[in-house]
């Protein structure tokens, strides 16, 4: 098979304050279609800087990322590769639909986006908000939103950097519950950054990450 996304050896370090902080030691790890993972650590153990190079948002100080199925890295996004923020990241002037139905214009100018917008609205109980702006929603509604946005366009790949934790627990359940059972059978991969437990083990591998190291988790064929 595939894979969607590889990294090989892949670190990333920055410069803070005059030193060099390691953010993640070198990476070995792949995603292939129809994938459920998590990555589970507390914060800064390096969930995020994995997830931003698996985008193609940021490039690794060392090493490799490519993206063998999905193709040039400045052709990932935003049709084949999603990724849901730490915060909603809403354009403020768009109403709550505009904003889920942006990456589809973009993409290729669809006829449907409006009405495809509105399905993924209604996936994340949101449909009655669409013509609310983002000023206007609680910080949990925002980042259901910005859910709704990221699978609206049926990527090959999501990427969700803590999507839950503005949710109560039970609410953040609920939602990836959702998410799942709208990506059942679909040859999306998912791949989530959490510290909450319950969220990880809805997955189906859990990668573990601690201070900018994956460890090794069972059964896992990185």
């Amino acid at each position: 098979m595939i894979d969607l996304v590889e990294a090989f050896g892949a670190a990333r370090s920055f410069q803070r304050g005059g030193k060099t902080v390691a953010a993640l030691a070198p990476t070995t790890c792949r995603v292939r279609a129809g994938d459920r993972i998590a990555l589970l650590g507390p914060s800064g153990s390096g969930k995020s800087t994995l997830l931003h190079l698996m985008a193609g948002l940021d490039i690794p100080s060392a090493g490799e990322m490519r993206w063998p199925l999905l193709g040039r890295r400045d052709g990932l996004l935003p049709g084949k590769v999603a990724m849901v923020f730490q915060s909603p990241s809403l354009m403020a002037p768009l109403s709550v639909i505009e904003n889920v139905e942006l990456p589809l214009i973009l993409k290729d100018g669809r006829d449907d986006a409006r009405a495809t917008a509105m399905e993924a609205l209604k996936r994340v109980g949101l449909a009655d908000l669409a013509n609310k702006l983002p000023e206007e929603l609680s910080g949990g509604q925002g980042q259901r939103v910005a859910m709704a946005r990221a699978i609206a366009a049926r990527p090959q790949l999501l990427l969700a950097d803590e999507p839950t934790g503005q949710l109560d627990q039970a609410t953040g359940l609920a939602l990836i519950d959702g998410l799942l059972n709208w990506l059942a059978g679909s040859p999306t991969a998912l791949v989530i950054a959490t510290h909450d437990l319950a969220i990880a083990e809805r997955m189906e591998r859990i990668w573990h990450m601690d201070h900018g190291q994956m460890c090794s988790a069972a059964g896992d064929e990185r």
